[in-house]
């Protein structure tokens, strides 16, 4: 789930969050942290920075990799896509 807003073209506010199906949601803190105030950075950096700070567990279903990548690309999505730009996903 997450939800950002941009000013002048700069994260003015942001909230990220992630689970793996097996514990509870996350909030991104850090990820947060780094991209209020700034220029949202390319896909690869999100999808990097959220790799970097979700530790799912794996199940029988999916390897912990799997759900990093597959988080990563779902919160750059959010965060990228225009049309959700003030909208909680």
């Amino acid at each position: 789930a997450g939800y950002r807003s941009t000013e002048a073209e700069r994260v003015a506010e942001i909230r990220l969050a992630v689970s793996d199906c097996v514990g509870r949601p996350v909030r991104l803190r850090r990820l947060e942290s780094a991209l209020s105030g700034s220029v949202l950075p390319a896909r690869s950096a999100i999808e990097d920075m959220v790799a970097g700070e979700f530790r799912p567990e794996a199940d029988r279903y999916a390897s912990c990799d799997y759900k990093q990548c597959i988080a990563g690309v779902l919160a750059a999505e959010i965060l990228l896509d225009p049309e959700l730009e003030g909208a909680e996903q």
